[in-house]
């Protein structure tokens, strides 16, 4: 309902809203709105009657047309109602002098103060260029509806940007659309996706706007530009690319999200030259703005997938350590705890030399413990550092190892023959070092 309509009901727009017909218009003529509503539905073509009204204490005729009201898909979904005053000779206003519309209407009036029913008169016809407008505005704004609904429908990143694009070309009618991150540190824009795959948008590729003025005119402004290739100056870097892409005109937009610019969006027709209009630029960025809110979202629920894996996988990892060093500290702690107690019952029928090898034993396993315990500690630390993978001598690697462990070869007369001719790897070699030092103590 518009302006007009409220001052001519005489009501509030909040005391027409969610009422039917009958409450608006009395019994009668609500159920012959009604009537006509179900007429119009059913055929899917416009009716046009003509009544009588009391209105401000004054009987006014009118002319009014009921139209489909449809989706993008065709779908009729309701109905939308355009009235013109008639003038004193029963002619609309609006309605041309060789209009087909024929005005039979009786004057009915109720005995209290309201609309009167409206005759039953109707006859098909032709929208009128103004209501021609209005219908196309309510057109674009189902269909933005619809759009928004479907950019809203995921939290996957590349399902809501397939959807971004695919709604954007079919709102506007256009070839293909190009999304682009904004990184405002970099000051460079990076290419999420597009409508199309072609060649000459690759994905991921990264670009400085002082390659794009145009581009970077958007992003200072915050409001849209478009460009023809007749209309772009030589001046302009972009009149290169568009004529290697084949482009005849480019809409750019923001894409704002709480007033600040989180990316652009392109809008292509590469087979003739168009100006986009401002109801269309408009509709346009109302979707842009709604999308830059799905793709944050979207993106930041991306990270958090991201950071649940990766902190899946550090629990599983830490959850097989946690195993091993446990499988690791039994041994030793099994050895310690039955000398230990060997010693302690049956300290005075030992011989003392077999003591002295017993302490022996739960000295050399109480070590192990404790290197078992320094390279849990080497673990949980390293993993806080960022590991960079370098060549590593594996002959030397294996000669460190074995330094670290000349006690233990000496008390058991272990004998470790290292060759000269292994081949350098690549890993970080502190890792490398433990594993051989794990190995080897294993094996002695």
């Amino acid at each position: 309902m518009n302006t007009a309509g409220t001052r001519f009901l005489g009501l509030s727009l909040d005391d027409i809203i969610g009422k039917d017909e009958t409450a608006l218009f009395g019994t009668t003529a609500g159920f012959e709105g009604w009537e006509t509503d179900r007429h119009v539905i059913t055929s899917g073509q416009p009716l046009t009657l003509e009544t009588h009204w009391l209105a401000q204490g004054e009987i006014c005729a009118l002319k009014t047309t009921k139209y489909p009201y449809t989706t993008q898909e065709g779908t009729i979904v309701g109905v939308i109602g355009i009235s013109h005053q008639q003038e004193e000779n029963g002619r609309s206003a609006q309605t041309p002098p060789h209009s087909n519309t024929i005005n039979t209407t009786q004057s009915l009036l109720p005995k209290e103060s309201g609309p009167v029913k409206p005759t039953t008169t109707q006859q098909q016809s032709s929208s009128a260029p103004a209501e021609t407008h209005i219908l196309e505005q309510n057109r674009s704004l189902i269909a933005l509806q619809s759009a928004m609904s479907a950019v809203t429908s995921s939290l996957d990143l590349n399902h809501v940007l397939e959807n971004f694009a695919w709604e954007m070309v079919y709102l506007l009618n256009a070839d293909d659309c190009i999304i682009f991150n904004w990184d405002h540190k970099n000051q460079t824009i990076t290419k999420m996706g597009s409508y199309q795959l072609q060649t000459h948008h690759p994905k991921d590729k990264t670009y400085t706007l002082d390659t794009f003025p145009l581009f970077k005119q958007v992003v200072i402004d915050r409001f849209a530009q478009q460009i023809t290739i007749d209309q772009i100056n030589t001046s302009f870097p972009e009149q290169n690319h568009l004529k290697m892409a084949g482009i005849r005109s480019l809409l750019i937009l923001p894409m704002l999200l709480r007033g600040e610019v989180v990316g652009l969006v392109g809008i292509i027709k590469q087979h003739h030259t168009y100006t986009f209009s401002d109801q269309e630029i408009t509709v346009a960025q109302m979707l842009a703005n709604q999308a830059a809110s799905s793709i944050v979202n979207a993106q930041l629920y991306q990270q958090l997938e991201e950071t649940n894996h990766a902190l899946q996988v550090s629990n599983d990892e830490l959850d097989a350590f946690s195993r091993t060093v446990a499988h690791d500290l039994k041994g030793p702690l099994g050895i310690i705890i039955g000398f230990s107690s060997l010693i302690t019952s049956q300290n005075d029928m030992l011989p003392e030399g077999e003591t002295l090898d017993y302490l022996t034993m739960i000295k050399n396993n109480g070590e192990k413990m404790k290197t078992i315990i320094d390279e849990l500690l080497l673990l949980a630390r390293i993993r806080r550092e960022d590991v960079a993978y370098k060549p590593i001598p594996m002959t030397a690697c294996i000669l460190e190892a074995k330094s670290r462990l000349l006690l233990m070869i000496e008390q058991h007369q272990a004998e470790i023959i290292v060759p000269f001719d292994l081949p350098t790897a690549s890993g970080y070699a502190p890792w490398i070092e433990e594993v051989w030092v794990n190995y080897l103590s294993n094996g002695i």
